[in-house]
């Protein structure tokens, strides 16, 4: 097992320096591209549902300490508001600003414009076939990680 183990980890390795220290975006840190994305996401999908820091801490697994800084950042340029329920005045709501949205949106399209190039690469079908398996290796990291704890 421990030549396919190696091989795994060798690969993953090599995925994730791809996708982390390449800058992919910009104007964005990888966190804040992160954050964005899956505010992007929640506001086309279930508008009248926000995220509080707590759930973006949850789906990105950051620290609360890394969570907060990235929203600073992210709300001192404009890109990211926090709003105060008004049903539960604890709770705190993070959402994307309308008039900001653009500079998510542009590091999207040329994020976007990168996987197009790897879909054109490796094809449609290979496509379609590994995002199950990544899914699942995702899942099982998650299970792995948290039964070390």
């Amino acid at each position: 097992m421990a030549g396919i183990s190696e091989e795994l980890l060798e690969a993953w390795l090599v995925m994730s320096s791809c996708v982390i220290n390449r800058r992919l975006t910009s104007k964005l840190s990888y966190n804040e591209a992160m954050v964005c994305h899956l505010l992007y996401v929640q506001k086309m999908t279930e508008p009248e549902t926000y995220l509080t820091a707590t759930d973006l801490c949850r789906e990105t697994r950051m620290l609360k300490s890394l969570m907060n800084s990235t929203l600073n950042s992210l709300e001192k340029r404009g890109v990211v508001e926090r709003i105060r329920s008004t049903a539960d005045r604890r709770q705190v709501y993070v959402r994307l600003c309308e008039e900001h949205m653009g500079v998510y949106r542009e590091e999207h399209e040329h994020v976007m414009r990168i996987v197009d190039s790897v879909v054109r690469d490796i094809g449609e079908e290979e496509c379609r076939r590994i995002i199950p398996t990544l899914h699942k290796i995702a899942q099982s990291v998650n299970e792995a990680t948290e039964n070390l704890k």
